[in-house]
């Protein structure tokens, strides 16, 4: 996988005060079936410059990611892709996975990027998201395909200084009514 940290089965994983930089992954959580990643905490991690993903959420076959913190962490300047990448499907599990404080900025595609049906209880609240579309696409802040249940909270969540603009704050495709809640953002 190339990450600089790559967890695929694990209880009360913590990581704090950490930078990386120049992987091909900053943080990959890739439980297959039969295992489960419950309870890491990032605090104040810094995914810097990751070719592909600065975060990397995509467990397969029964694999089960829970309660997953990431605490005024930094994950910006991806090169090819999203700065947090969640992908889910069939029988996976990504349950109560929370962004609180940080910067998630000038990735090359969207900050954070959802695609999981098996997604429920995912919230971001409070810090930054903005600069992302380097790529000068139709990337968003906040780019959501699927996802169960989402809430994002008191957040900013636009541009900055740079010239690069995202294509929208919080992007929306094929989201049940109600399946996401956005309130008291900047």
């Amino acid at each position: 996988c190339k990450a600089a940290f790559e967890i695929i089965e694990g209880d009360a994983v913590q990581i704090r005060d950490t930078e990386t930089t120049g992987f091909k992954i900053g943080m990959a959580i890739t439980p297959g079936s039969g295992q489960s990643v419950d309870w890491p905490s990032f605090d104040n991690l810094q995914l810097d410059v990751a070719e592909d993903y600065g975060m990397f959420i995509s467990p397969t076959g029964t694999g089960n990611v829970n309660r997953l913190r990431c605490i005024n962490c930094w994950i910006s300047s991806t090169v090819t892709g999203p700065g947090v990448a969640i992908f889910g499907g069939g029988s996976t599990s990504i349950s109560n996975v929370e962004f609180i404080g940080g910067i998630i900025s000038n990735n090359y595609a969207s900050g954070i990027f959802v695609d999981s049906l098996t997604t429920e209880g995912l919230s971001i609240t409070g810090g930054t998201i903005n600069g992302n579309n380097q790529s000068a696409g139709f990337s968003s802040g906040v780019q959501i395909s699927n996802v169960n249940t989402m809430k994002i909270h008191g957040s900013k969540i636009g541009d900055d200084v740079s010239s690069v603009i995202q294509f929208s704050g919080v992007g929306m495709a094929a989201v049940s009514a109600g399946a996401v809640t956005i309130s008291d953002n900047n």
